[in-house]
């Protein structure tokens, strides 16, 4: 039993409570409620980055081409290798602090731990250069940089940068991107301003102290104050040191973007981002936690609001307290359809790009692979476990889920180019979406829970529901709707018929 006589010191308490209450944290290891529904999609398959997964014995094999990477990117550079572990060494304590379970050797002796985070780092940088085109020193035929990785390695690399254990600060990308673009001239300048800075600091008058050299940029938006309180900013341990300058930190988001997405129409703003699976639901969001997702109404026309009027009948929820939340449940994409929703797609994969308007729901794209359900879990691992992150990623996949109960609504998905199918049947992909929001708590305050209102009023409204019926059932073929046209057509003569018939009769 754990001896608990320690909490009796009211110091000692009081430091733990203090160590436990930082927050500085942001990678870290997912606990067994969430990781024993599925173990494999939170463990790396064939690389690991950062501590946690180092010693994996089927991340082993790729040892020696972390070691050729790194080799040929401190060699393309042309600085020496210790630059990179001085420049690291001025934000070890910030890297240390990422990780909430690091061991104590890695603590207390930093040294093999930067030696991580270098050897990992550029390994990351050079994957991502060469996969997107940016470096081509590599043969054509190498079994990791070359055309044959490319094809047979790259996607499974790209699904282990997405797992929440298996991240490396994105300060240490910055930082060795840094040095490797520095030009020589630069880094001159900046030894000759660090000797300046020394000369003036031994001139300093006593109690004047010079800001140390790991002191961050305040956020966009927060005073120095805000930004250098660890508890008020959520993002400091990870801000843009000022050695850095921006073009450097936008360069690395934009490689980033370009190997994840490879495609213009994402983009993520100018918040710092913690690492890649944090920059990769920064973008999923729009850029700096996106827009809300909204419902938009297009004014109707005099006889449209005249049908309104002549069919609109009570809802069984009009007499509820609306000042009381309720727990909206989407329908399928099926019963929508009944109802008379249309689907449309977005060329976005933005998820707070959803809209609904006038009948029609505005859906991102989204490419369904046999990674999506990892790349999903680890991105609400992350939301559960880092304070502050809010839930649009979980509440998406609770969305989804609410319109995805049977392979006739993903068919019908689908068919618009909503779902792009890459994963198997239509079956599998319906299974895995009720698979993902397993133990996802519903949150009647998400972003999206508007969406979902709207759209529950819009189905109970008879006038949408007749007119669906009216479409379904005699505007689904040509020849239904030569029928339908033919018997009004013939109802037409026989009233015209009638009538002529009844003002014969008054005339005679």
């Amino acid at each position: 039993m754990e001896d608990l006589r320690w909490i009796l010191d009211m110091k000692q308490l009081e430091e733990k409570a203090k160590e436990t209450q930082k927050g500085h944290h942001s990678i870290y290891k997912v606990p067994p409620y969430l990781s024993d529904l599925n173990k494999k999609a939170y463990m790396p398959q064939i690389v690991s980055f950062g501590p946690y997964h180092h010693e994996d014995p089927q991340c082993k094999g790729m040892q020696e081409h972390k070691l050729r990477a790194l080799f040929q990117f401190v060699k393309r550079s042309g600085k020496p290798i210790e630059r990179y572990k001085s420049e690291l060494e001025k934000v070890v304590n910030q890297l240390v602090d990422s990780y909430d379970e690091l061991d104590k050797p890695r603590k207390s002796d930093s040294d093999p731990f930067l030696c991580l985070m270098i050897l990992d780092g550029a390994f990351v940088l050079e994957i991502m250069k060469t996969a997107t085109g940016k470096s081509n020193d590599y043969p054509p035929d190498d079994p990791i940089f070359g055309d044959h990785g490319n094809l047979y390695y790259v996607p499974f690399i790209r699904r282990d940068m997405l797992l929440i254990e298996n991240q490396i600060p994105m300060l240490v990308l910055m930082t060795l991107l840094h040095v490797h673009d520095q030009k020589p001239h630069q880094a001159e300048d900046k030894k000759s301003d660090q000797g300046t800075k020394m000369s003036s600091s031994e001139q300093r008058p006593a109690g004047k102290k010079e800001l140390p050299a790991a002191t961050f940029v305040p956020i966009e938006g927060k005073t120095t104050q805000d930004a250098e309180n660890p508890r008020r900013t959520e993002h400091n341990i990870n801000t843009r040191p000022p050695w850095i300058p921006r073009e450097v930190e936008e360069d690395l988001k934009k490689l980033v973007l370009k190997f994840f997405f490879d495609h213009g129409d994402m983009k993520v703003g100018e918040e710092p981002c913690l690492h890649l699976l944090d920059l990769y639901r920064k973008t999923m969001l729009g850029g700096d936690g996106g827009a809300t997702p909204t419902t938009t109404n297009k004014p109707k026309s005099w006889h449209q609001r005249l049908l309104d009027l002549c069919f609109a009948t009570k809802n069984d929820d009009d007499d509820d307290d609306e000042g009381s939340p309720t727990l909206e449940i989407m329908r399928s994409a099926t019963e929508l359809d009944e109802a008379g929703v249309d689907f449309k797609r977005l060329k976005t994969q933005n998820i707070n790009a959803i809209t609904f308007y006038n009948g029609v729901l505005c859906l991102p794209t989204l490419v369904v692979d046999d990674h999506t359900e990892s790349t999903f879990l680890n991105l609400m691992a992350f939301e559960r476990l880092h304070v502050g992150t809010k839930n649009q990623i979980a509440s998406y996949i609770c969305f989804m889920d609410n319109i995805i109960d049977s392979a006739a609504d993903v068919a019908i998905l689908h068919k618009q180019g909503i779902i792009q199918n890459a994963a198997g049947s239509d079956k599998a992909v319906a299974s895995l979406f009720n698979q993902l929001a397993k133990e996802v708590p519903l949150d009647s305050e998400s972003s999206l829970h508007d969406v979902e209102k709207h759209v529950n009023d819009y189905c109970k409204q008879k006038l949408n529901q007749w007119r669906a019926d009216l479409c379904h059932n005699y505007f689904t073929s040509p020849w239904a709707l030569i029928s339908f046209l033919a018997g009004v057509f013939l109802l037409v003569l026989t009233v015209v018929q009638s009538v002529y018939s009844i003002s014969d009769f008054y005339r005679k």
